[in-house]
């Protein structure tokens, strides 16, 4: 079950007291999660581009489970990963909120050990036919 995202309602910005406390819980909120984020033990900093097609499911392109969809070699196993960051690069200008999406992945172990591809799976809540750059948090142990 996903938190419930923060948001800023309009009776909060009537009251510049209100709105002070419901932007500091915002602004805490991230720290905690960004300071989760600094303490992860190995992580590792990976972006990747795609494009989606027409149809966005897992199993069709880009997320095709033969090998060649979105992936990253990794000369280590990965233990878990983070989305950092998503953006819409084509069409241009298009915001994405990265808190609107989760990310399906798997490791496929290379010819030595530790070492692989990183896989992803699925990205929910994107677009068709447009263009991504997505910046990921993986750790190791």
């Amino acid at each position: 079950m996903s938190a419930q995202r923060p948001q800023i309602q309009s009776d909060d910005a009537k009251d510049p007291e209100r709105l002070r406390r419901v932007l500091n819980d915002i602004l805490n909120g991230y720290s905690l999660r960004l300071e989760a984020l600094e303490a992860a033990k190995g992580l590792v900093e990976m972006e990747v581009g795609f494009e989606t097609g027409a149809i966005l499911a897992a199993g069709t392109a880009p997320f095709t489970a033969d090998g060649a969809g979105v992936r990253c070699s990794v000369p280590f196993t990965p233990t878990g990963l983070t989305l950092l960051r998503l953006e819409q690069t084509m069409p241009a200008g298009q915001p994405v909120s990265t808190n609107a999406h989760t990310v399906s992945w798997h490791f496929a172990a290379g010819p030595r050990a530790g070492e692989g591809a990183l896989h992803i799976d699925f990205v929910s809540g994107l677009a068709t036919d447009s263009r991504y750059v997505m910046r990921m948090g993986v750790t190791r142990a």
